[in-house]
């Protein structure tokens, strides 16, 4: 009782940072080059298997050491991770961007996966419904808000960011955090940010190849 009781505020908490996320929104540039100089790559969770990618138009609820260790196991060259919620305005007001650009990068080996911080008893009553009427593409998943803990899965994907809705962000194949992104995004920005990415994982693995090259040779 006392869990559903705290995870009843989470709601109000993120709704009342929106604000925040838009404050972060207005200085894209500068959000993109403080969190590319932070090293705080999250660290898969010990002994829990990633749930398999959802189907378009399906919302399971998965617990958040599932989230989590789907970050390392998604098959994807990026994956692009939108935390939003059906009661976020500005989560509603980005979405079409999302879908249009899932569709853009969708032979780029680009993968999207959006994760709703709807209540999970509400998975199949309101989100999946809105996920249809919306036409969103791409898969998507509820957390369950009975055992998460916001003070370790918000942290978790970054230090900085204090729950507000919305928020992005991109990992590799191995899980290493690309960027993150606090706030509403634009068709643009999230197309900038998506070939920035693409970019830091094609040089990643030009120098990987090196590396090996060189150590083959000595």
């Amino acid at each position: 009782m006392f869990l559903r009781l705290t995870v009843l505020l989470i709601p109000m908490l993120i709704a009342g940072g929106i604000l925040l996320g838009q404050n972060a929104e207005s200085h894209p540039s500068e959000e993109h080059a403080r969190f590319a100089e932070r090293p705080d790559h999250p660290v898969a969770p010990e002994g829990v298997e990633a749930p398999p990618m959802p189907e378009p138009g399906k919302a399971p609820v998965v617990e958040s050491e599932e989230l989590q260790a789907l970050m390392f196991d998604h098959g994807a060259k990026v994956l692009v991770v939108n935390f939003w919620a059906t009661w976020c305005g500005p989560c509603v007001e980005e979405l079409p961007h999302f879908a249009e650009t899932s569709k853009e990068f969708k032979d780029e080996g680009v993968r999207f996966l959006g994760v709703s911080l709807d209540f999970a008893d509400t998975a199949e009553s309101v989100v999946e419904p809105f996920l249809a009427k919306k036409g969103i593409p791409y898969a998507n998943l509820v957390v369950n808000d009975v055992t998460m803990d916001p003070n370790e899965l918000i942290p978790w994907f970054d230090a900085a960011w204090r729950g507000n809705l919305p928020a992005t962000f991109l990992f590799d194949a191995q899980g290493h955090k690309l960027s993150a992104h606090l706030g509403q995004l634009t068709h643009e920005e999230l197309k900038e940010a998506i070939k920035q990415a693409l970019e830091d994982v094609a040089k990643a693995s030009e120098e990987k190849a090196k590396a090996n090259e060189a150590a083959e040779a000595s």
